[in-house]
């Protein structure tokens, strides 16, 4: 059902994935059709094994998914330090150099 790196986050984050996934399941496929991995990236990057901030980020992605992207990858300074376009194993750590 999700692509293999979300399925492993969830089975390595959480004590219940199905609980994990149920919450998931509540994200309204019309609002983000084309970002649908990207924003469950984000969210379970940012629930931080918290089954309840799961459901509290579905709602606001429901509302408004490219907020939740915002919010997941870039820092308070605007610079993107994530990308979850790509696999949540798959993201480099930040660094200030260029």
């Amino acid at each position: 059902m999700y692509a293999e790196d979300i399925e492993q986050w969830i089975n390595e984050k959480f004590k219940n994935p199905e609980r994990a996934k149920s919450a998931l399941a509540e994200l309204i496929e019309s609002n983000i059709t084309n970002q649908k991995a990207r924003v469950i990236r984000s969210i379970l990057y940012m629930s931080e094994g918290d089954y309840d901030s799961i459901a509290a980020w579905v709602r606001k992605a429901n509302v408004n998914p490219d907020y939740i992207i915002h919010l997941a990858e870039y820092d308070n300074r605007e610079v993107q330090i994530y990308n979850f376009s790509y696999g949540l194993y798959e993201q480099m750590p930040y660094t200030s150099e260029k």
